[in-house]
């Protein structure tokens, strides 16, 4: 995206707002501690709100204020990677007659990883405009702490996971719930013979009502049967021959 300013002084409303967004993205960047980046934020309000022409933005006194108050304010390591990344060294152009911000081309406009800095209601900029082209920085002899990182404590924070019950975790009273299934019957409740021995099933009665198939059971075989049947028969007839022989003897 591509956002050009019209030519001539920004307004202090345009112009905090311009700061505000490349400050915050030197600040991720660049990892600056809180206090960095109050200063940061000083110094690019103060660089662009002193623009008045195309020869300010690049090699203008201007520009240099704005390198040497940065020279002063971050480490060397946090100025040598600034130094290599165009968008910062250099933030604004004039192309097409008007103010164009290359910081636009890498990060979508609005987005913001920190608040707003602590003096951004209170410091109006403007100072420069009294600084003579030699004069030393006002934050000359400054001391940082290391440490504190601003995108350190932004990961470490964090933005937080969206709400979601926390199944079958330990610690959690929530319940994962059963899957329903509709009006299908469900072919998992045991109808057939060993299905009783799953976990959950103790406390039903058994469904299997199939008569066991294993040696030793108790059906009758069927020799077994024919035996006891004609035992049955044999007995009957001998009871019948006695009766038989009684009546001839009492026929005499």
């Amino acid at each position: 995206m591509v956002m050009a300013v019209s030519a001539g002084a920004m307004s202090y409303e345009e112009a905090r707002q311009r700061a505000w967004f490349l400050t915050d993205k030197m600040a991720y960047e660049l990892n600056l501690t809180p206090e960095q980046y109050d200063r940061a934020y000083q110094v690019n309000l103060d660089y662009l709100m002193s623009l008045r022409s195309p020869s300010d933005y690049s090699s203008g006194r201007y520009w240099k204020f704005r390198d040497a108050d940065l020279r002063c304010i971050l480490f060397d390591w946090q100025y040598s990677l600034y130094a290599s990344l165009d968008y910062f060294f250099r933030p604004i152009r004039w192309v097409r007659s008007a103010w164009y911000f290359p910081i636009f081309d890498r990060y979508r406009r609005g987005y913001y990883y920190f608040e707003r800095p602590k003096v951004y209601v209170s410091y109006h900029g403007g100072s420069w405009h009294k600084r003579g082209h030699n004069a030393r920085s006002p934050y000359w002899g400054m001391t940082f702490r290391p440490g504190g990182g601003m995108r350190d404590h932004f990961h470490n924070k964090g933005p937080k996971p969206p709400h979601r019950p926390d199944y079958n975790r330990p610690g959690h009273g929530n319940v994962r719930p059963p899957h329903s299934n509709g009006n299908r019957p469900d072919h998992n409740k045991g109808h057939r013979p060993g299905n009783n021995t799953r976990p959950g099933n103790s406390g039903r009665p058994s469904e299997n009502k199939r008569p066991s198939r294993t040696p030793g059971n108790s059906r009758p075989s069927r020799g077994s049967s024919g035996s006891s049947h004609n035992e049955k028969k044999t007995k009957g007839n001998a009871a019948q021959d006695r009766s038989n022989r009684s009546g001839r003897q009492f026929g005499r």
